[in-house]
């Protein structure tokens, strides 16, 4: 009996095979980095979607890459691959350069692939991967929303019927005053939002209209829900609530508010999925046979 292959399975050069295993090996790196560092379920789960969306992206165009590197490329690629494997070893994060070892991974593969001319090929996995390995703490050196987040908890306070009054960055009741420090600002949640936001807009089919509100949306559902921890955090420390306050500050009651954001944010993603779709599918035109 003659068995068929389907027509995209095709054996490997060796070459084309060492490429996926050193580029399963820079991904499993990255990925493993991000869960011993992390503060939370936040930068684990953006690299293991970015790496399926670059994955996805490179599958699709697969049959029109060109795999032609040279001495020069391959050995710049090899001395990449070296660092990024010995910085990988020190798991203490004590610069903003660890945050760049996708970036520098993604450099070396593609240059091991398809050499300095071929770097045309890949401008858009490059671009994406470098937008979406910009973390907090270099962010927050040019933006700090720590002023407009305690001004906007203070309105949420407000409306509940809570007496507080704003003083900066301070929350001020009659129990005493709570700070709004840039670690509860918000901005991580922010920006991870907004990270999913770009890769929802390349990943999934809609109009450039619909695509322009998506960050949008997703920056102000992160403000909305950080702000509101922070006035439940603000009541909370006003009633002497100490437990509850450390439950919801540092313990699994911090997720719990990143959870739902993302979940209101991925509501609206389906939202703008579902309307982008053909009112009446059997209105569409079918070529005659």
């Amino acid at each position: 009996m003659k068995t068929i292959k389907p027509s995209f399975i095709k054996p490997l050069s060796t070459y084309q095979f060492w490429l996926l295993t050193l580029a399963g090996a820079l991904i499993a790196v990255d990925i493993s980095l991000n869960i011993k560092l992390a503060r939370d379920i936040i930068a684990p789960s953006l690299s293991l979607l970015l790496w399926s969306v670059i994955l996805s992206k490179l599958w699709e165009k697969r049959h029109t890459l060109s795999l032609n590197s040279d001495i020069f490329s391959s050995l710049l690629g090899l001395v990449l691959i070296a660092f990024v494997l010995v910085r990988s070893l020190v798991t203490v994060r004590i610069s903003l350069l660890l945050d760049f070892l996708p970036v520098i991974s993604a450099l070396a593969l593609i240059l091991l692939a398809s050499g300095i001319k071929g770097f045309n090929q890949y401008r858009q996995e490059l671009l994406l991967i470098l937008v979406l390995n910009i973390s907090d703490s270099l962010l927050g050196k040019v933006f700090d929303p720590s002023n407009l987040t305690a001004r906007f908890a203070t309105y949420i306070m407000s409306c509940f019927g809570f007496k507080a009054v704003l003083q900066g960055i301070n929350i001020v009741t009659n129990a005493g005053t709570v700070a709004v420090l840039p670690g509860c600002s918000g901005l991580v949640n922010m920006l991870f939002l907004w990270q999913l936001a770009i890769l929802f807009i390349v990943t999934f089919p809609a109009n450039l209209a619909k695509k322009n509100y998506v960050p949008v949306v997703a920056v102000s559902v992160g403000f909305i829900f950080n702000a509101a921890r922070v006035a439940l955090l603000t009541v909370l420390i006003t009633n002497s609530q100490e437990k509850a306050f450390e439950y919801w500050h540092d313990g699994d009651g911090s997720q719990i508010f990143v959870i739902m954001s993302v979940l209101v944010f991925g509501a609206f993603c389906y939202f703008l999925i579902e309307t982008d779709e053909p009112a009446n599918p059997d209105s569409r035109e079918y070529p005659d046979k």
